[in-house]
């Protein structure tokens, strides 16, 4: 299932970061593009996290001749985050999701935005792989490491989260429920932690 963004309404959207020192990354289904170079430092992190350097392509050929799934909107510091903050509320629900505030923890601690098609979020996803595979949500394990994580997260019978994850996301758990988890790094076979002690391994 794919649900991508209106390609005019991107546009503008971008174009309303084109004459800001803000970044952002747009992601099709097998590729992303930056809006612009990264410091050298974090590109590298991104590179290393992903698994993959961006395509070698304009954002505008980019989105030209691929379904855009997301973006990631980056804040490096305070003011950024301000200024994302007051540039996207210009724009309509009606065209985008948008995503609270984030902290992914292998981009070294800085503040994502998250932008899909409207309607479309981790838990509209988690719905439509439940309907898919007609099992019900409290049948299902939910893991994560990110305050996004927990769009689908709440809904799960089951909860798992790494012991890397953001604060953010570690405060939203009750880890003296049994059905709750924390297992180790996501590097330390923290995953493995987790199916450990739900036996599914």
């Amino acid at each position: 299932f794919e649900n991508t963004i209106e390609p005019s309404a991107l546009k503008q959207l971008i174009r309303a970061f084109a004459d800001t020192d803000i970044n952002l990354h747009a992601f099709s289904r097998r590729d992303y593009v930056q809006l612009r170079p990264f410091e050298p430092a974090f590109n590298a992190r991104y590179i290393n996290l992903i698994g993959r350097p961006p395509a070698d392509m304009a954002l505008d050929s980019f989105i030209a001749s691929q379904p855009t799934l997301k973006l990631n909107i980056y804040a490096f510091n305070p003011t950024q985050k301000q200024q994302i903050d007051e540039i996207l509320a210009q724009f309509c629900e009606q065209d985008f999701h948008i995503n609270p505030w984030s902290l992914n923890p292998g981009a070294a601690g800085v503040s994502i935005r998250n932008v899909t098609a409207s309607g479309v979020s981790k838990h509209s996803g988690f719905t439509k792989l439940l309907e898919h595979r007609g099992v019900e949500a409290h049948e299902v394990l939910g893991v994560g490491d990110t305050l996004h994580d927990w769009d689908f997260i709440e809904h799960c019978g089951y909860k798992g989260v790494m012991s890397n994850a953001t604060d953010e996301l570690k405060e939203k758990y009750n880890l003296e429920a049994p059905n709750q988890h924390m297992g180790g790094h996501v590097d330390d076979d923290g995953l493995i932690d987790i199916f450990s002690y739900f036996k599914l391994l």
